[in-house]
Parts: structure tokens; C-alpha cells; sequence
């Protein structure tokens, strides 16, 4: 399987079992509108999680929001503008097993790590620490005082130039057990397009289009 054709089955298998409908909660799937790239994938879903021996299990909310478009200006955390925000939130279903951290790879530059509230919109944890290692074989992480079971995390976010990709190593851990191989959104190698470049992205999609009626005659 050539690369390409590896990456669009990827990135089909993500949404097809994270896009699903968020449960009855305030939280960050809730307001806003997230990214939507040039493929016309929008950047909205949930992520589920499960360790067979602890009971662990739990959810991570994720959504990105383009330039200018991070829609909590109450919450006191303020992106820069021209920078798209990566946002997650998770929530614990487990019976009685508390959440400790959440850590995964970056392999780009981003803004540091930080957590809010909205209050009435998004609610929960704020991070106790955050973590960040940049560049190649980077990562970000929040850790926690503890998320006990049926609680959620505040918001969890960083900011960065560069358009979202997937990333497959997300990890969750509850001080002893942890579960790996969470896919979520994290910053590809691709910088925000100029409103040039999308201009001429649509124009050749059109002329392609145009050439393959005609070939068709």
C-alpha cells in the first residue's frame, strides 16, 4: 500500500469510529465551529478508552478550531489569532478508577499547553501541571490531581500554525495503569493555507472537474 493510500485509510478508520454524537454534557463539542481543511473533513469527534484490567474507560472530547474561531473568550485563555487551537477534554467513565494524565506526541512546534473553564459551558479539572518537549519526538501533557469517575477535565488546549493530522499514541493514565493508542488531533507539517493558495486549490479543482466532462463528450 503506497503511503497516500495508507494515510486516507487512516485517517477513514479515525473518524469512522471517533465522529460520534457527544452524550447530554456541557463541554467543548457543544460550542463553536470547529476546522473543516480542504478534504472537507471537519475536526470535531470523540475518541473512547479502555483498560480490560483496571476499569479504566473514559472518553477524550477533541475539537480544532481555525484561525480566530476559539469561541471562549470568557474562560481568560486568549490563542493567538493566527494560529488554529487544538482542544480536548476527557471524561471518566469509570466505576470507581481516578485519571491522572493525559500525554501525546507532537512532533511540531506548539503554544504551550494550558487548561480553562467557561463558566456554563465547559467545566471540570483544571490541569494541576502541564508538560511540553518540542520539535521531533515531542510531546505535550497535562497531568491531574485526579479526575474521579463520572468527572470530566477542563478545557485542555495549545495552539499551533499548522494544520491538523492524526496522531495514534494518546495515553491516559490513572497513576498505575494506562491506556495507549488513543487517536487524536495533532499538528501536521502543513501550515495554515493562504487565502491564495485555497484560491488556487479550489481553481484547479474546478478546472479538473471541466477537463473530465469534456474528456467524457
Amino acid at each position: 500500500m503506497s503511503k497516500s493510500k495508507g494515510a486516507l485509510a487512516c485517517l477513514a478508520m479515525f473518524f469512522a469510529l471517533n465522529l460520534v454524537s457527544a452524550m447530554a454534557f456541557g463541554g467543548i463539542l457543544d460550542y463553536g465551529t470547529p476546522y473543516t481543511d480542504v478534504s472537507n473533513v471537519t475536526w470535531k469527534g470523540t475518541s473512547p478508552f479502555a483498560h480490560a484490567t483496571s476499569g479504566l474507560t473514559g472518553e477524550i472530547d477533541w475539537i480544532v478550531y481555525g484561525p480566530g474561531q476559539f469561541p471562549y473568550g470568557d474562560s481568560g485563555y486568549t490563542p493567538p489569532a493566527s494560529e488554529y487551537s487544538y482542544v480536548y477534554q476527557i471524561r471518566n467513565t469509570s466505576a470507581a478508577v481516578a485519571i491522572s494524565d493525559l500525554t501525546f506526541s507532537v512532533q511540531q512546534t506548539v503554544g504551550p499547553p494550558d487548561s480553562f473553564i467557561s463558566p456554563g459551558r465547559v467545566v471540570g479539572d483544571l490541569a494541576a501541571f502541564t508538560d511540553y518537549v518540542s520539535g521531533p519526538g515531542g510531546w505535550v501533557e497535562w497531568g491531574f490531581n485526579h479526575i474521579n469517575a463520572g468527572n470530566s477535565s477542563a478545557g485542555l488546549i495549545y495552539t499551533s500554525p499548522k494544520a491538523p493530522e492524526v496522531t495514534l499514541d494518546g495515553r491516559i493514565t490513572n497513576g498505575g495503569s494506562s491506556v495507549g493508542g488513543i487517536q487524536l488531533p495533532a499538528p501536521g507539517p502543513n501550515d495554515i493555507p493562504e487565502p491564495g493558495t485555497l484560491a488556487l486549490l479550489f481553481a484547479g479543482g474546478g478546472f479538473f472537474v471541466l477537463a473530465r466532462r469534456i474528456s467524457r463528450r
